[in-house]
């Protein structure tokens, strides 16, 4: 009897809503860096009614109109500006479509023989918890490594990037958490290190709902040894997305195809069905590929995600060694619509293309491909439950329509050395949530609801009090404290199954909650933050510039003054939220010194240098020095700490040269007797460089020249005595003027020599 009731409500209702699927109106989206600069990007934008729109990277001043006919598709050219560069910086490169009615958005990034498109998810069915999913790069002279970029969709999102799988291009070691926050627009990527390492396994968890995507540079499928590569780029599907039962359909005319699984959590166990049979076990983050020729049933007891990767030319086994490496995500089996639009590209020397079309086995007389029934032969899963049909198609925009329970398509093409795929031709639903509310306080209004259409799944709450109501979503009073258990049943009126929910809602007091005092620290000290007295208390911390957390305690280990404010932490206690504490923090900035003076001087000739750091409440030079400004007589480097008024401390240092000009005398008379005084006559100076002097008789006759071995003349000519008389002199002195400069000075006279 419950099953002819079920074909009864599938033959009424089975329009299988188009509620959260691939349709939208705000899309945000990027394109990961490319191999080649310059390369091109384009959006395509697909309608099933006519509509208008803009297309914008608010980064940029770049915005441009568009408008689309029913049926058809428009095209737009996006400037350089929205390919994103580099790794781990924040970069306005982020684009958004906005429009009046339901589009569908996929995009194209190719140059040369490089060429991938994705499918971009509306701005609604965007989650804020995943794990990636990429592929290595290639490795080489420059390297072309796996990637993953998160899309902010609103301000002050915090962005948490933990279970690094690889060292990256920023220097940060494999298992290295990145916080970031990024406002609406502003996109955050991440590039490995080296093109052999893969950054698959990845989590990224957000405090708003982000655009993920994820691929490589340039990549070989299945490895580096097969000698075609292309670039990947795919949008990622948030963990609440990811489902137990799969159906890897192979692309049509290869021989085969590489599979990935990930999983959600720690001891998951996945089946393999169909050309090989297997059973294994994975951890969270953790990932299995396989190399398969047919069709792939991949069942789990707990949440996974699946890629399916297109090979390389060189090994995939086509007739006319068309294709590339390319890769796109499945969608679970239960994820299915029942009119789906997607767009096929001939862009960059595509040449043919083709649908991957997954269904209820049985259903394939009410599927139609453009108005038309399928014609194309029809092959079965493993178990024999689902069904697809792989059929070439044409450029451009199809529509294919299921009037059983829905379908699941995926676009691909090839071209010489090219190819391009997407999934995505599906519904997007949360479907391994618990929908229950986990509790909630005393007297509070608590709110039962799944967001899943009434047309096509029929809904079963059963509450504390034995009351079931079928309703999609409805509102409780609980004005007594206790737990109350809670069932609700999901029946998928299209595919005849049940998915149950239980949980033991609890209401309670709403309980005080007590924070960490107030507190004054000075700039680059630690400012700890602690909620307490709540046994088995979740928390929501909200402060300044955007502040999120989620942590009973915080420690920010180097305060600075945009750390001030007031912060904000409510406690949550089995859904039973208390009232906001605040903590008020005062982050004064550390003293700033300018170390002023401190000119070069010279002490052996008298003289005295000063610094000078400015107005505080303490001093303490490293000379011991108490006071300021401190006085300099002799060179090298002096420290200071200072102490402000409010505390806070600070440290600078500067080094003084000592820096003697060059002086120099020449006497005007000498007496070379013997008798040790003023026997010779010369240049005395003193810091120079060098020193010539030349002494000649009354006649001009030059009568000495110093030389290195003869600095200064003794009064002879040769072995004779120079008579007493006057002689003239030339002196040229190299050294360093009172400026520091290079200087020489000539100075010439007359010298008296005196027997």
């Amino acid at each position: 009897m419950r099953f002819l009731l079920t074909l009864l409500f599938i033959s009424i209702f089975c329009t299988c809503g188009r509620a959260q699927g691939s349709e939208g109106t705000d899309f945000w989206f990027t394109f990961l860096e490319h191999r080649d600069p310059g390369n091109t990007k384009v959006a395509l934008i697909s309608a099933r009614a006519a509509t208008s729109g803009t297309i914008t990277i608010p980064g940029t001043s770049f915005s441009q109109p568009f408008t689309v006919g029913a049926n058809s598709v428009v095209q737009v050219s996006l400037p350089a500006g929205a390919e994103t560069l580099g790794s781990e910086m924040v970069t306005s490169t982020a684009i958004h479509v906005e429009s009046d009615g339901v589009i569908s958005l996929y995009i194209h990034q190719y140059f040369g023989l490089r060429s991938e498109a994705s499918l971009v998810l509306p701005t609604s069915v965007l989650g804020a918890d995943y794990y990636v999913l990429a592929y290595s790069g290639r490795p080489g002279e420059v390297n072309y490594p796996s990637t993953f970029a998160v899309v902010a969709s609103e301000d002050n999102t915090e962005v948490a990037i933990t279970n690094l799988a690889a060292a990256t291009e920023g220097g940060r070691a494999p298992q290295t958490a990145i916080n970031v926050t990024l406002n609406q627009g502003e996109v955050y990527q991440v590039r490995a290190a080296n093109g052999t390492a893969d950054l698959t396994g990845t989590r990224v968890t957000t405090s708003a709902p982000v655009a993920l995507f994820s691929g490589a540079s340039w990549s070989g499928i299945p490895n580096i040894d097969c000698p075609a590569f292309d670039n990947l780029l795919e949008i990622n599907y948030p963990i609440s997305q990811w489902g137990t039962n799969y159906l890897g359909v192979p692309t049509l005319r290869n021989d085969a195809n590489r599979y990935r699984v990930i999983a959600a959590e720690n001891n998951t166990s996945v089946s393999l069905s169909g050309a090989t049979t297997q059973t294994f076990s994975l951890n969270a983050g953790e990932f299995r590929d396989f190399e398969v020729g047919s069709a792939l049933g991949i069942r789990s007891d707990k949440p996974v995600l699946v890629g399916e990767y297109l090979l390389g030319s060189a090994c995939n086994g086509h007739p006319d060694f068309l294709g590339d490496p390319s890769f796109f995500l499945l969608n679970e089996l239960t994820q299915t619509q029942d009119t789906v639009t997607v767009y096929n590209s001939n862009l960059q020397n595509i040449t043919e293309n083709f649908l991957n079309i997954t269904f209820r086995a049985g259903d394939e007389v009410g599927i139609e491909l453009d108005g038309a029934p399928l014609t194309v032969p029809v092959a079965l899963s493993p178990d024999g439950e689902y069904a697809f049909a792989r059929v070439q198609v044409n450029t451009g925009g199809h529509t294919i329509t299921s009037s059983g329970c829905g379908v699941i398509v995926t676009v691909y093409g090839y071209g010489q050395a090219e190819s391009y795929a997407y999934g995505g031709g599906a519904a997007f639903r949360n479907i391994n949530a618990n929908p229950i509310a986990e509790g909630g306080c005393l007297n509070d209004t608590i709110y039962f609801a799944t967001g899943l259409d009434t047309l096509r799944f029929r809904h079963e709450w059963t509450l504390e009090d034995g009351t079931i109501d079928t309703r999609a979503d409805f509102s409780r009073l609980y004005d007594q404290l206790g737990t109350f258990p809670v069932q609700l049943i999901v029946e998928d009126l299209c595919l005849g199954q049940l998915d149950t929910n239980f949980r033991e809602l609890a209401i309670s007091l709403r309980q005080a909650l007590t924070a960490s005092p107030d507190a004054r620290v000075c700039e680059g000290e630690l400012v700890a933050l602690e909620a307490f007295d709540l046994a088995g208390a979740r928390y929501e911390w909200s402060g300044p510039n955007g502040f999120m957390e989620t942590t009973q305690q915080i420690a920010l280990s180097a305060a600075s003054p945009e750390n001030t404010g007031v912060y904000e932490v409510i406690g949550n206690v089995e859904g039973c939220k208390t009232l906001p504490t605040e903590v008020r923090i005062l982050v004064d900035p550390a003293p700033i010194i300018t170390l002023a003076g401190g000119r070069d001087f010279c002490a052996r000739q008298g003289g005295t240098s000063s610094l000078d750091a400015g107005e505080f409440a303490e001093y303490r030079w490293r000379t011991g020095a108490l006071s300021n400004p401190l006085t300099i007589r002799s060179e090298g480097n002096y420290s200071v700490t200072v102490t402000d008024e409010n505390g806070c401390m600070a440290s600078d240092s500067a080094f003084v040269d000592e820096f003697c000009p060059t002086r120099f005398y020449v006497p005007s008379a000498f007496s070379p007797n013997g008798d040790g005084i003023n026997d010779w006559f010369g240049v005395s100076a003193v810091d120079f460089t060098s020193v010539q002097l030349q002494v000649f008789n009354r006649w001009g006759g030059l009568v000495f020249e110093s030389t290195e071995a003869a600095l200064e003349w003794n009064g002879r000519v040769g072995e004779e005595l120079a008579p007493s008389g006057t002689y003239l002199y030339k002196a040229v002195v190299e050294g360093v003027g009172d400026d520091g400069s290079a200087r020489t000075r000539v100075q010439s006279g007359t010298v008296v020599l005196v027997r």
